[in-house]
């Protein structure tokens, strides 16, 4: 399976175990990132933004797709204005 795959099926894990959840509050919201963190802990930093960004784009999941990316040292060095610009979208305050 190449990257592309690997990435978008990620993704839609994450996607399905959240919607999954009985109830989706931060606590169990931040378990299932919890795990998924845990698993992407030996992956590449590239690899763990492009989820994020699946996340963020495709399903709408700003907040998981930032706490993805804070949980990984490597993805999060990967950070730049652009990427940040990227992630945030239209999020405003």
């Amino acid at each position: 399976m190449n990257n592309t795959a690997r990435i978008r099926e990620t993704a839609a894990e994450i996607q399905s175990q959240l919607q999954a959840l009985p109830i989706r509050n931060t606590p169990s919201v931040r378990a299932v990132m919890r795990a998924f963190s845990r698993a992407l802990r030996s992956e590449d930093g590239h690899f763990v933004v492009q989820i994020a960004k699946v996340l963020r784009r495709g399903h709408g999941y700003w907040s998981v797709a930032y706490e993805l990316i804070a949980a990984h040292q490597g993805a999060f060095r990967l950070l730049g204005e652009r990427e940040l610009e990227e992630l945030g979208g239209s999020v405003s305050f």
